[in-house]
């Protein structure tokens, strides 16, 4: 499953990825960001992917880095921080998300939430002060509008 909110005071989108996940489940999760009426493409990303997180999508990671490459054209010079427990599974994942053309988003895998906020707030105006997984407030799909970047749409 991948739920997500909108941080505006922080200027932030939380993602959190647990579960058994298809690249089907991305795309669709990224359709819903994009066409949030609280998105915008200066709001770095958090992205929580728990050590449970597995499926098909560990095997469809080629397909992933295109949708990635999707997403990041609707970016503006924004960070993308990851925490992923340490491990092989994270390894891998990393090892095959090299190469992935991101623009002008910086991606970066972090062992901790904490870490991962420090390098986030680097150079910001204003320090994200925290985050948990109790600020999930998923977005409706009946708030959606339509979004000024290219859609990202399931099954395609």
């Amino acid at each position: 499953m991948i739920e997500y909110t909108i941080d505006q005071s922080d200027q932030l989108i939380l993602v959190w990825m647990t579960g058994t996940n298809r690249c089907e489940d991305l795309k669709a999760h990224y359709a819903r960001v994009l066409n949030d009426p609280r998105y915008d493409p200066t709001f770095d990303s958090l992205f929580q992917v728990d050590g449970n997180a597995d499926g098909p999508i560990m095997t469809e990671l080629p397909e992933v880095k295109t949708v990635m490459e999707m997403v990041a054209q609707c970016q503006a010079a924004t960070k993308w921080a990851v925490v992923m427990p340490a491990g092989f599974k994270r390894t891998i994942v990393e090892y095959l998300l090299q190469g992935v053309n991101l623009r002008s988003v910086t991606m970066r895998f972090f062992g901790s939430e904490h870490e991962a906020i420090a390098w986030l707030n680097e150079g910001r105006r204003l320090p994200i002060v925290a985050s948990g997984r109790d600020r999930v407030q998923p977005a409706s799909a009946s708030a959606a509008v339509e979004s000024q970047c290219p859609p990202v749409e399931a099954g395609t």
